[in-house]
């Protein structure tokens, strides 16, 4: 009987001790997400990825571009949908749809069935303002990428786009 005291006894020990290894290779894991995470957001605030608007602004124009290629018959997007989409609020929408406007980016109007319904649409200005913040862009990210090579660019890729899809999933503070 002893004998078996002891084993279960050992037995509880291990499962702590591997408990609380397993423990702490998960906050190193988050530690290095977390550290990950903020260099890259660091260099890309830094670096001014985008040349001649706010980040959000080219988001927002992206978001129509893209729509208007893959919907050219209604080439348009509620605010609303823009809002979800970004993650941001009506009122921060609000505040880059006003800036885009006077730009002459993008136009407004209101639906004729619902009052409260924005559409909002590329100006030829914004599809070319667009175009431009593009191609850089994608030069700055092709420099990137050669730097990493074709198979970790892959990855980091996927990566990205598993933690897109994951951060989803976080309960909101």
């Amino acid at each position: 009987m002893k004998l078996l005291t002891f084993v279960y006894n050992s037995l509880i020990i291990v499962h702590k001790v591997n408990f609380q290894e397993a423990h702490n290779l998960n906050i190193d894991r988050n530690e290095k997400l977390l550290s990950a995470w903020l260099k890259l957001t660091a260099s890309l605030w830094n670096e001014r990825i985008v040349m001649t608007m706010s980040f959000n602004e080219a988001f927002v124009l992206s978001l129509l571009a893209k729509n208007s290629k893959e919907n050219p018959y209604c080439p348009t997007l509620t605010a609303t949908a823009l809002c979800e989409s970004t993650g941001l609020l009506k009122s921060q929408m609000n505040r880059i749809l006003n800036i885009l406007e006077d730009k002459g980016y993008i136009i407004r109007f209101k639906s004729s069935g619902d009052k409260r319904v924005v559409f909002v649409s590329l100006t030829p200005a914004g599809r070319a303002a667009y175009h431009k913040e593009h191609e850089h862009i994608l030069d700055v990210v092709d420099n990137i990428a050669s730097h990493m090579g074709n198979e970790r660019t892959d990855v980091v890729s996927q990566a990205l786009e598993d933690l897109a899809e994951a951060s989803k999933h976080v309960e909101r503070w």
